[in-house]
């Protein structure tokens, strides 16, 4: 019985361990296939996330070819505009080039080498070529005379003609079809009428170009002033209002040229260079005449010419004259009364003294002219202190839009000559 019995044991511990090895390999190989099956899904889903991510490469290169495409297309039409745009240019403004006068061929253009162009270059930057003050016409007429003023010295009658004038820059302003040409350019999402606004630039600066004027250069700047001085819709990215490179023509000194007038904006606004060149031929021949009186002895005609010796005091008097006169006759020209007498061809001058004294003035007499000058300066005094003195103020009242000033530079012609 104990033997059957251990019997019996083996074989109950015998089945339990087959039991425990079915049970541990049927589990191994339950872990087998979740295994093989978690592998399958794996690689299921990479190759699905290599598919999404091949396609969003596709997509992202197509993309890009568009734009790419659409940028050149862009490019393309924008040299197009840049190219017509330059013709206009060049239609209607000159480029900066050297030119040479002479009486007998007048402008002729100077050739030369690339050098001698750098050369002219610099030492036109660095001397008085350099824009000094901000105005919106800094033109510089050259004087010279249209055929030589004095004959050489084997000639025995000296002959004297008339001056002639031109410009050696063009108008920094927004009548300059090019400068405006250049600020759209630059500012291709301004509308025109917040670019310009009259004749104003943003409705501050008549300049497109100037030194200084900071506050149209920046917009930090600009968002520091208070707002009552502030430029309205000048964005942060945006470039410059103002340009601060000058605009000027290369000009080499010749021997018939008589002399150099710089004005400002108020000054050219006034008179023409071919104005300014009459009037300064009337003063240098007045000047020369008294002189030779004065050597000849006749004290009577040396008192009755002018008694100026400043070039740039008489242009500045004959200025100051015309923006007179200018003032009286748009006050005229407002008054009902006198339109309709000047309609029906009658006389219509309610003052007479007023008359006289501006033909008086215009015709060069010193103490009329003064007492128009003396009358603009009680105008202007009168003016509240803003309008007179704030030149940032967008509604700035003026007479003129800038200041009148003017600067002569004569020749020295051998013996006694005005002074510049």
């Amino acid at each position: 019985r104990g033997r059957e019995k251990e019997k019996k044991e083996k074989k109950e511990k015998e089945e339990e361990k087959k039991e425990k090895k079915e049970k541990k390999e049927k589990e191994e190989e339950k872990k087998e296939k979740k295994e093989k099956e978690e592998e399958k899904t794996e690689k299921k889903e990479k190759e699905e996330e290599k598919k999404e991510k091949k396609e969003k490469e596709e997509e992202k290169k197509e993309k890009k070819e568009k734009e790419e495409e659409k940028k050149e297309n862009k490019e393309k039409e924008e040299e197009k505009k840049e190219k017509k745009e330059k013709e206009e240019e060049k239609k209607v403004r000159r480029e900066p080039r050297a030119i040479e006068w002479t009486p007998t061929q007048g402008n002729t253009e100077k050739k030369s080498s690339p050098d001698d162009q750098h050369k002219d270059a610099e030492t036109c930057l660095s001397s008085s070529c350099s824009l000094s003050r901000p105005s919106s016409s800094m033109s510089s007429p050259s004087i010279s005379p249209s055929s030589p003023s004095r004959s050489s010295s084997s000639s025995k009658e000296e002959v004297s003609l008339p001056l002639v004038a031109w410009r050696l820059a063009d108008p920094h302003n927004a009548e300059n079809v090019s400068e405006m040409t250049r600020l759209r350019r630059a500012h291709p999402h301004a509308k025109p009428q917040s670019l310009l606004q009259g004749h104003l630039l943003k409705g501050v600066s008549p300049a497109t170009r100037a030194i200084g004027a900071f506050h149209l250069k920046d917009p930090e700047l600009n968002a520091e002033l208070p707002a009552g001085r502030r430029v309205a819709n000048y964005g942060s990215k945006e470039p410059p209002l103002v340009s601060s490179r000058p605009d000027y023509t290369l000009q080499p000194f010749h021997p018939d040229v008589e002399g150099l007038i710089v004005g400002s904006a108020g000054f050219w606004q006034l008179l023409s260079p071919e104005e300014a060149a009459s009037l300064l031929d009337i003063f240098i021949t007045s000047q020369h005449a008294s002189a030779a009186a004065q050597a000849r002895g006749d004290v009577s005609a040396v008192a009755s010419a002018s008694a100026d010796d400043d070039a740039a005091t008489f242009l500045l008097r004959a200025a100051l004259v015309e923006l007179f006169c200018r003032r009286e006759r748009t006050l005229r020209t407002h008054n009902l009364s006198h339109r309709a007498m000047e309609a029906a061809g009658l006389p219509h001058w309610s003052n007479v003294k007023q008359m006289v004294l501006e033909k008086q003035a215009t015709l060069g007499d010193v103490t009329s002219q003064l007492q128009m000058i003396h009358r603009l300066e009680d105008l202007h005094a009168k003016r509240p202190d803003e309008a007179r003195l704030d030149s940032l103020s967008l509604d700035r009242v003026g007479l003129v839009n800038s200041d009148v000033a003017v600067c002569v530079v004569l020749r020295d012609c051998g013996g006694p000559s005005p002074k510049a």
